[in-house]
């Protein structure tokens, strides 16, 4: 983890007269206030944490802590909360160059996640081939039919499309080439280990962990390969500090083995755009080992989100909002709830059943249950009766409020890890 006195004059940077006043405001700095005091990790653990509220209520131009020439890109999230998407200044941060421990990088690179002209700069500047592919999942296919002419023999790709990829890429005979594939990792289940390692045997398998608004993402970089039955570790990159608290008081905890609670994060790479310091990621982490065995670094895992308006599944997201409309439109009584999606890995696959817990007495929850799958739309016009027509979800279940198990304060969306 970073040292105090380098987190002391990452906060004097970003609170500096002549620097952008993001910080400063958060800080409550009027006028010629001191720069905030970071002598003792308790000043430091008493410093204003930073949240997605705070950043969308900020221009990304508020953001930009380098000179504008030097951003290289913004990224937008995908405002699967219900939410605009969070536009992110992004210097040039490489950041890729842990994956010269794992992969020789000796052919084109299929990209999924990043702009392809960053993956081009990291091989470039390892005297690599610079060919990238970018995948597109508008036209999955098209992308990945240019993949296998070119010869792809590495990949970084989403969870959600990584067994379509894989399954297509075999088709086309061009799989076995394959030396690594890192997803961007969710909760990876095991049949999906099992497929990859079925149709890439020559494939080294990873999982990093990153957000678009974090300029040096991803943070969690792969410690070990994936595995069946084990967990999927990370320790993180340079120039990121984590604390971890509490996700309802927000008091720190140690950093140590068996250590769970949300996820503090400070980046800070030389070139970033904007600098930033104990942000609420939002995830749930466990802290696995103090020092592991390869990198004699923390590690720790990602075990699920402190607090959620959306649950992302096949096709689309399960949002908060849609379901209160959902019930409200059916009863306007029907205001409290929680929905619970529980998965359960089999050999074809992740199975998913939604249960919603709901506040409606005197009602038939059976036939509630039909009408809101009916109603639920998780796309366009996608919903969850399509889903489960489909095969991609069973039946959506109604019970009583009183019967959830739990007991989260301000939780309504609630994933259960995949068993």
């Amino acid at each position: 983890m970073t040292n105090l006195p380098t987190l002391a004059h990452i906060v004097t940077a970003a609170t500096m007269p002549h620097a952008p006043s993001f910080y400063r405001d958060r800080y409550g700095m009027r006028g010629e206030s001191a720069l905030p005091s970071i002598r003792t990790w308790e000043e430091w653990h008493a410093l204003p944490r930073i949240s997605r509220e705070d950043l969308e209520a900020r221009s990304p131009l508020e953001r930009i802590f380098c000179p504008l020439s030097s951003v290289d890109f913004f990224s937008a999230s995908s405002g699967t909360g219900g939410k605009p998407p969070l536009f992110s200044p992004r210097g040039v941060v490489a950041g890729y160059e842990y994956r010269a421990e794992w992969y020789a990088m000796k052919g084109p690179f299929l990209s999924g996640i990043h702009p392809p002209h960053r993956v081009q700069f990291m091989l470039q500047q390892r005297e690599r081939p610079a060919r990238v592919v970018t995948l597109d999942p508008n036209n999955l296919h098209a992308s990945l039919r240019l993949a296998a002419a070119a010869g792809v023999d590495g990949m970084y790709v989403p969870v959600f499309l990584a067994a379509q990829i894989a399954e297509y890429l075999q088709a086309l005979g061009a799989s076995k080439r394959v030396q690594y594939v890192e997803l961007a990792s969710e909760q990876i289940s095991n049949s999906l280990i099992r497929r990859l390692q079925e149709i890439f045997p020559a494939a080294a398998i990873y999982a990093s962990w990153g957000m678009t608004e974090v300029d040096a993402s991803p943070m969690g970089i792969p410690c070990r390969p994936l595995a069946v039955n084990e967990k999927t570790v990370y320790h993180l990159k340079e120039n990121i500090h984590m604390d971890i608290v509490n996700p309802e008081t927000l008091a720190p905890l140690p950093l140590k083995a068996g250590s769970e609670g949300e996820l503090l994060l400070t980046s800070y790479p030389e070139s970033a755009a904007f600098p930033l310091i104990r942000y609420r990621t939002g995830d749930i982490g466990r802290i696995v080992e103090t020092s592991c065995k390869r990198h004699s670094q923390p590690t720790f895992t990602i075990v699920g989100r402190a607090e959620s308006d959306f649950i992302k599944v096949p096709g689309g997201v399960l949002r908060a909002d849609e379901v209160e409309r959902v019930l409200t439109e059916l009863n306007p009584a029907l205001e409290r709830f929680e929905l619970h999606l529980h998965q359960t890995d089999t050999p074809s696959g992740v199975h998913y059943r939604a249960v919603l817990h709901v506040d409606a007495p005197d009602t038939e929850l059976p036939a509630l249950a039909r009408s809101v799958a009916l109603s639920l739309r998780i796309g366009p016009s996608f919903t969850y009766a399509d889903g489960e027509r489909e095969g991609r979800f069973e039946p959506l279940q109604c019970v009583p409020l009183a019967s959830s198990a739990s007991n989260q304060k301000n939780r309504r969306m609630i994933t259960h890890p995949i068993a």
